[in-house]
């Protein structure tokens, strides 16, 4: 007791009584009172509030074992989030994601709580639902829901919901009309990640993607006499969209069509179309794991989304234990003609923050794949050291084993620690089986658009390059997740969108929303920026196309080209919009001798087409009701 006798307080617990929206404080004195009508403490005592029967009323439990069942007259409403965050092969967070800050607001009613236990407890007051959820992790990613009676999650009151954790960062999504819908197809510019770090203050190559990905005849269809592709941010990150084409590649009947979507570091691989007569599948296929050895063939017959796994995971995503994939190729009649494999599957990524704690760790290194051939001993020795892997969701990598295999049966060994889930393997052996031709270099300037039938010799293809006909630069939000197979990728819902402000913006000056075709034309560091929530919709003229010969098929390549950076912490100026890339800086972010071009063309375009600021406001003040 003090000085006027009044006893001190021993003990104290912060919640929500009464479930208004306001934490009360609830405090033992030192003879055991808390103030509370028919709650008495034995000291010494400390007080835990916790709901011990599930009816959203937070009870009080003290130490010496007494329990205070609230029962409260006329409370609030009320909303407990349970927190699953991700942490197979992360060692980033708990389980239940305790550290993470949970905001919430209810009509005007905003409150804010740090994760400390397995459940956090809201009070609506007199409001049914909460209008909105924030999630900050631990790693500084984010996540919001608001309340829509159709939504999977709802933020109704008077219940417990489950927040899970989902990817933070990957690449933009290309989505296809298909007739019918717009069809997820793939992820984009994925060899580009401008400020990646490595390791510490080391950061990943500067060139831009470059990339081409397949798209099947089935999933793409024109409308009113275009088609139309949508090129969308969804995650944290900010695209710089430098160029983008349509090839159009029809083939005779019994023949397929691939082009190589591996992520390898420049020089990369002379952009090819490859024509597949003749397919083998591996005669066999081992996973080699510390658990032993497990024959894989039949996972890898056809690309079906039964996928090879089981490798054990590490404190850390994307990365798994050592593991050796062996697939025998049978036997081999071929006498210095070509021999392609064909190797189909998924990755799931690390990302920045996780590349520099797997770098500070001595007991571990990441290891890309590498190939290894089988010698005439039995023995193994690497042919190939840096193969390159899927680039994000389901691609194909064509491997050309020529210099490295000879006749007869023949094994291979992709030996690696990245967190790779195979699909398909097969074989073309023999200038029978197969043929490429290479694809036409981008155009660097505008002028260069070409859309002629290209129709190589001695290989009965016809690839007619579409450029952009129509692009358009608009705000969308973010799609629905699901996945479609229990080892599969994440895929996305076009038609399930969240029209709002998901994530934190990178701050800066963004393209306006507007028509932005011309700078989708030529790879000419005039690009569209592109934000968090932002797409590009993507028309080519289908009109001009030849006339597809009878039992011939029709399939599409998309080639992109530019920059990608996301808004870990650990990436270089991962919070901001500039540095501006551009053709041919010598590093990323560039030394203070370089500069982004200062001609009167990209003056203007600059003056033309950068007009949005964005700051981080409008994400922040939408939490609260004041957008």
């Amino acid at each position: 007791r003090d000085a006027r006798g009044v006893p001190h307080p021993l003990a104290q617990a912060v919640r929500d009584i009464d479930r208004d929206g306001q934490r009360d404080l609830v405090s033992i004195s030192s003879d055991g009172d808390t103030g509370i009508a028919g709650v008495r403490v034995t000291p010494p005592a400390r007080l835990i509030a916790i709901d011990l029967d599930g009816d959203g009323a937070v009870d009080l439990l003290s130490a010496r074992g007494q329990a205070f069942l609230n029962r409260t007259r006329n409370a609030g409403n009320w909303l407990t989030v349970a927190l699953a965050a991700q942490i197979e092969g992360d060692s980033r967070f708990n389980a239940f994601g305790i550290g993470s800050v949970i905001e919430l607001r209810a009509g005007p009613l905003y409150q804010k709580r740090v994760a400390t236990d397995a459940l956090t407890h809201f009070g609506l007051g007199p409001y049914a639902h909460a209008d909105v959820l924030r999630v900050t992790w631990p790693n500084g990613s984010y996540q919001n829901i608001r309340f829509r009676v159709t939504d999977a999650v709802q933020l109704a009151g008077n219940q417990q919901i489950v927040q899970e954790q989902t990817l933070k960062g990957s690449c933009p999504y290309l989505y296809a009309w298909n007739g019918e819908r717009f069809e997820f197809i793939t992820d984009v510019l994925w060899r580009s990640a401008l400020g990646m770090a490595i390791m510490a203050d080391v950061f990943m190559h500067h060139h831009t993607a470059d990339d081409y990905f397949l798209i099947r005849a089935e999933q793409l269809r024109p409308r009113d006499g275009f088609f139309e592709l949508r090129f969308a941010e969804e995650l944290w990150e900010t695209a710089y969209f430098d160029y983008a084409r349509l090839l159009v590649v029809d083939h005779p009947p019994g023949t397929e069509v691939y082009v190589d979507e591996r992520c390898v570091a420049p020089p990369y691989p002379e952009p090819r179309v490859y024509l597949v007569r003749e397919r083998r599948p591996v005669a066999q296929a081992t996973l080699v794991t510390a658990a032993g050895r497990r024959d894989v063939t039949g996972l890898l017959e056809r690309s079906d989304r039964r996928v090879v796994e089981g490798f054990a995971a590490t404190r850390y995503q994307g990365i798994v234990e050592d593991q050796e994939l062996i697939l025998d190729l049978g036997s081999l009649e071929r006498d210095g003609e070509p021999l392609l494999l064909f190797l189909r599957g998924w990755l799931m990524p690390t990302d920045a923050s996780l590349n520099v704690a797997i770098s500070q760790n001595p007991a571990l290194a990441a290891r890309p794949p590498e190939l290894h051939v089988e010698q005439p001993d039995g023995s193994w020795a690497p042919a190939i050291a840096s193969l390159g892997f899927p680039s994000g969701k389901d691609k194909t990598l064509v491997v050309d084993l020529s210099p490295h295999v000879g006749p007869g049966r023949s094994r291979v060994m992709l030996r690696t620690n990245f967190a790779i889930y195979w699909d398909e393997a097969f074989v073309a052996a023999g200038a029978h089986a197969s043929a490429s031709v290479a694809i036409a270099p981008q155009p660097r300037s505008r002028d260069e658009a070409r859309a002629a039938p290209i129709v190589p010799a001695g290989v009965p293809l016809v690839i007619t390059e579409l450029p952009v006909a129509r692009a358009e630069l608009r705000f969308r939000g973010s799609s629905r997740e699901h996945r479609v197979a229990l080892h599969g990728p994440a895929v996305t819902d076009y038609d399930a969108v969240d029209p709002e402000h998901r994530w934190r913006p990178l701050v800066g000056t963004y393209t306006r929303y507007s028509d932005v075709t011309e700078l989708l034309l030529a790879a000419d560091s005039m690009y569209a920026i592109v934000g968090a929530g932002d797409e590009v919709a993507l028309e080519f003229d289908a009109s001009g196309l030849p006339s597809l010969p009878a039992g011939w098929r029709r399939d599409y390549v998309i080639h992109t080209d530019g920059w990608l950076k996301d808004g870990d912490l650990n990436s270089a100026t991962g919070k901001t919009v500039a540095p501006l890339p551009f053709h041919g800086m010598s590093s990323y972010p560039y030394p203070d001798s370089e500069h982004y071009p200062d001609t009167p063309a990209h003056r203007d375009y600059l003056r033309r087409y950068h007009t949005r600021e964005v700051d981080a406001g409008v994400y922040r003040e939408a939490l609260r009701g004041r957008e």
